[in-house]
């Protein structure tokens, strides 16, 4: 799959410091992408770390997944 600018991703590989510690699964949005290296800011850190792409991959929210799932059958029912 195809990183762009803005996903939400988990930081799978490489995992910095000071997130060895906290909670799975570490979630990060994409800042830029520059070659190969992709640059993501964590949840909650003011840094951006560098990855490639075998150390992430996307994340989807499942509870967010499934909210817009029911406002669409709610959406059709009368």
């Amino acid at each position: 799959m195809k990183f762009k600018k803005g996903d939400k991703v988990e930081i799978v590989g490489n995992i910095p410091f000071d997130l060895l510690n906290a909670a799975k699964p570490i979630i990060g949005t994409i800042v830029s992408i520059d070659g190969f290296y992709i640059l993501i800011r964590p949840k909650y850190k003011r840094y951006i770390a560098e990855f490639y792409a075998n150390e992430i991959k996307h994340y989807i929210d499942i509870k967010k997944e499934r909210k817009l799932k029911l406002k669409k059958i709610n959406k059709y029912k009368y």
